[in-house]
């Protein structure tokens, strides 16, 4: 799929009506306590707005107690992808602020965002801040109390950074932005056709890439969401086995449509890393197929990872175990 050109908007300084969009499925009591958070800000939101993508557990109801402060829209169930893009497009601000229902800014995120805004007269398309994780996170336990960034190995000293390319931010291993903690232009994210719903584990990464590629981002200091585990298994951040297949489809869709729409525009190495990692979710793959006996989808996508990176295959290879190595040693032969 070709990612068509960003919107912008007119020259001048930029307006900051900030709505807060907030996705929710049957977690009624959590996206109230999301909802508060969102209106208890330091610097109060416009608007906020949920779409409730097909709960069946009172969230109507209990929504229905905050009045007018809050819009509420309801669809059918489609997905967290479907129901952000209904919220983009229901809001009538200029920036998005993304929020989860089972997640929680911290008191000065907005405000922190707004003077970001204001000091860069809106230039990026993106603003993102820091994540850190709550006790007991199902996505890692090892990430308890530990923040985003590190985990990124990204930093700023100043209070706010704009880089008019990003695409070196958003190609580091552990991409420093999540939803949670991002600002988006409303007229870019229309343009860009909003979140794939077809991706339904990467659609957030796929928006971050195309965002890095094409248009400013700007990193802002500090931390401004504290992500929870409290919806229990709900949250699909840690693959399940099940899982595993499709994240790595996903990836082969993520990277043959950034090679395919903007290799024109990358850089040699950039094109390299991303050949790599086409390579990697070839070899995943063919791991996967080996492990379900299917011998000739794992012959498949191991000639597959050869062809797109043969560098990274062979680093794969010397650390394979031997009955691997033996077969792709047979594969290379025979290709």
């Amino acid at each position: 799929m070709a990612v068509p050109p960003a919107g912008r908007v007119p020259a001048g300084a930029p307006t900051m009506r900030i709505s807060v969009v907030i996705p929710t499925h049957d977690r009624a009591a959590l996206v109230t306590r999301a909802v508060t958070c969102a209106l208890s800000q330091e610097r109060p939101p416009d608007e906020v707005v949920v779409v409730d993508d097909g709960s069946t557990d009172g969230t109507a109801e209990l929504l229905a107690d905050f009045g007018p402060e809050l819009r509420y829209v309801r669809q059918e169930h489609e997905g967290a992808a479907a129901a952000r893009n209904r919220g983009v497009q229901e809001a009538t601000g200029d920036w998005i602020a993304f929020l989860d229902s089972d997640d929680v800014w911290l008191p000065d995120h907005l405000r922190a965002v707004e003077a970001a805004l204001e000091g860069t007269s809106g230039e990026a398309s993106l603003y993102f801040r820091d994540v850190t994780w709550s006790s007991g996170d199902r996505a890692g336990e090892d990430r308890e109390g530990r923040h985003l960034w590190d985990l990124a190995g990204f930093s700023i000293e100043e209070p706010y950074r704009l880089e008019r390319r990003g695409a070196d931010w958003v190609l580091l291993p552990y991409q420093p932005m999540m939803l949670q903690a991002s600002t988006v232009r409303r007229a870019t994210y229309l343009a860009l056709g909003g979140l794939r719903p077809d991706l339904f584990l990467r659609h957030d990464t796929y928006l971050f890439y195309v965002l890095g590629f094409r248009e400013p981002l700007c990193a802002v200091n500090g931390v401004g969401t504290r992500m929870t585990a409290d919806a229990g298994t709900g949250r699909l951040t840690a693959l399940r086995p099940s899982d595993a297949q499709e994240y790595w489809h996903e990836t082969l869709v993520l990277y043959g449509d950034l090679l395919a729409s903007d290799g024109r525009d990358l850089t040699a190495r950039q094109r390299r890393l991303l050949r790599s990692r086409v390579a990697e979710a070839h070899w995943r793959l063919s791991r996967l197929a080996w492990s379900d006996g299917d011998r000739r989808r794992f012959r498949s996508e191991l000639l597959a990872s050869l062809r797109s990176e043969p560098a990274f295959v062979a680093g794969r290879v010397r650390t394979a175990p031997a009955f691997l190595r033996r077969r792709a040693a047979r594969v290379d032969e025979d290709s």
